[in-house]
């Protein structure tokens, strides 16, 4: 079974399935990390860590090590943002090794009035989204992934269009997904260092809930 995952996605990447696509699988689960808490994962960045890895995910760990607050986690109105606290069989926080356009992901399984908000950030080389809006980078590093110009060629896809979100008091150009299959929208936003995508039933995700969301 493992076997199928890996190969499902290695296809994934290697075709560069959506950028906002539902049915991606994580990594198996040698690849991918739990916690229970943002203290838990802070925890798990050590140079001794990063011995265990190779290539960019070793350099992720090392980095994060050097300052833990690099690590940033989502804040709803200046509180750390609830996680889903499912219990056994449920991790709060996974952190994915190489994930969606080959880097590594942290996903924050959380809730907001009751529903489940995914929200999973990766962070950003230097200034390479400079400037860009969140379509502009995602066609940068993807460019045959779901965007504006290209979503009808995906079945899965109902709209692809890009939105002024506030986030923070930021005004900020947001890639927003809604699926023919799902009543669940993606937003994608570039905060500060880090591409952030957002999942959850539309009514979770109101104009107040991007004012009111921040990460530190």
């Amino acid at each position: 079974m493992k076997r199928i995952i890996a190969l499902i996605v290695f296809l994934a990447l290697v075709f560069g399935i959506s950028a906002c696509e539902p049915t991606i699988c994580p990594p198996p689960e040698n690849n991918s990390y739990d916690f229970e808490n943002a203290e838990e994962l802070r925890a798990f960045f050590t140079e001794e860590e990063a011995k265990k890895h190779e290539g960019e995910f070793a350099g992720f760990i090392s980095e994060m090590a050097k300052d833990t607050s690099k690590l940033k986690i989502p804040y709803l109105s200046g509180e750390p943002l609830a996680l889903r606290n499912r219990g056994e069989g449920y991790s709060n926080i996974t952190l994915l090794e190489s994930e969606l356009y080959g880097r590594p992901w942290i996903w924050f399984y959380c809730i907001n009035s009751g529903g489940e908000v995914i929200i999973r950030t990766t962070y950003l080389n230097g200034d390479e989204a400079k400037g860009l809006s969140a379509s502009e980078f995602i066609k940068k590093i993807a460019p045959d992934a779901p965007n504006i110009d290209n979503f009808k060629s995906y079945e899965n896809y109902k709209n692809v269009y890009e939105k002024e979100i506030n986030v923070s008091e930021n005004q900020i150009s947001a890639l927003v997904c809604e699926m023919s299959d799902s009543e669940q929208i993606y937003v994608f936003l570039i905060y500060e260092d880090m591409l952030v995508i957002i999942r959850a039933n539309a009514e979770y995700l109101g104009e107040d809930f991007f004012a009111e969301l921040s990460f530190a």
